[in-house]
């Protein structure tokens, strides 16, 4: 039987995270796993790796080895997507934010969708939320959909309501809120993911960027590895697990990923059988993921009290206990969680 060359670190300071060896000057690892084969003394691991014909050996020359780090709650597709966004961070108020929306908008064809994020109306006078009234004024030919910084928020404007069919008909959706003024009219604002899905969903559908995300996925994957992580556990759409799964076939995933289906999967995922564990040591689904209220920022998470000067607000419960139990004990049940 032939055995893949493994590779032989010397001579340096390598950190096991084992609290009876916390330290070791020699490492093996088999090359086609990434596996540590033996930790310790250079001679305990040269003797432990002793059947393999020949070792590739690395002199560290006193360098510092450790475990990869893991980032444990991401949105790798969402982080990808950031490049090709209009980054609203650092926006002094309302008007400086659609600026740079405008200022996009003469790039591209009308009708083309703009996105942004990183917006943050608690460092604009007054703190106030932003409106659909200015992003309309200068950008009429452009569906807009700019997230907050927290992500729990949408600012749009009335083109992409109208692409998403969303009218002053609609109700609230089910999780979340379509923000209205006094007189009942749609002030632009879309509270938590069961009213941000719907500008999400008319998104993607009318859009045909997937290579160009593929590619945007991987830079940032890549770029994350070069800052030393090696696994992530990201938690997405079906969308994002698609193109993981495209990456992954062609062999250029180049961090382990740990999925979490977003609860509006789990009944699909049920239907076809998937459960925790599925995939391999670099793609795997690992659960759900479940909102119980919004956050402190959009003022969307759920308190006992009121906002302060809100004295209606105590933010939203996104989903209530009965419906979370429902859901935590289906995803247990079809070993989900």
């Amino acid at each position: 039987m032939s055995y893949p060359t493994p590779l032989l670190l010397v001579n340096g300071v390598i950190h096991t995270m084992d609290a009876a060896l916390p330290t070791a000057d020699a490492l093996a690892l088999d090359r086609a796993t990434g596996r540590v084969l033996a930790v310790g003394a250079e001679r305990d691991v040269r003797a432990a790796v002793g059947i393999f014909a020949a070792c590739e050996v690395l002199d560290l020359r006193g360098r510092v080895v450790m475990p990869g780090l893991t980032d444990a709650h991401t949105h790798l597709l969402g982080a990808a997507r950031e490049a090709s966004e209009v980054d609203l961070a650092g926006c002094a108020d309302e008007v400086a934010a659609v600026a740079r929306v405008a200022a996009r908008a003469a790039q591209v064809p009308p009708g083309t969708w703009i996105r942004g994020r990183h917006w943050n109306q608690q460092f604009w006078p007054g703190q106030a939320f932003p409106t659909r009234a200015l992003l309309d004024a200068a950008v009429p030919a452009h569906p807009v959909a700019l997230w907050a910084h927290s992500q729990h928020v949408m600012w749009v404007n009335s083109v992409a309501l109208a692409r998403a069919g969303i009218d002053a008909t609609t109700p609230d959706p089910p999780g979340g809120v379509i923000g209205r003024d006094a007189a009942g009219e749609m002030t632009g604002i879309l509270y938590e993911m069961g009213a941000t899905d719907r500008i999400d969903d008319a998104w993607e559908a009318e859009s045909d960027i997937e290579e160009a995300e593929l590619v945007a996925l991987r830079a940032t994957l890549l770029g994350m590895r070069a800052r030393g992580l090696t696994g992530a556990h990201t938690m997405e759409s079906g969308r994002s697990l698609a193109m993981m799964q495209r990456l992954h076939a062609r062999g250029e995933l180049p961090l382990r990923v740990r999925y979490y289906l977003r609860v509006r999967e789990l009944p699909a995922a049920r239907a076809v059988g998937l459960e925790h564990g599925f995939g391999d040591d670099w793609l795997r689904l690992a659960g759900i993921k479940i909102f119980a209220d919004g956050a402190l920022g959009t003022r969307t998470a759920a308190l006992l009290a009121p906002f302060l000067g809100e004295r209606d607000n105590v933010g939203l419960l996104t989903t209530p206990a009965d419906q979370m139990e429902r859901l935590v004990t289906g995803a247990v049940r079809g070993n989900l969680g």
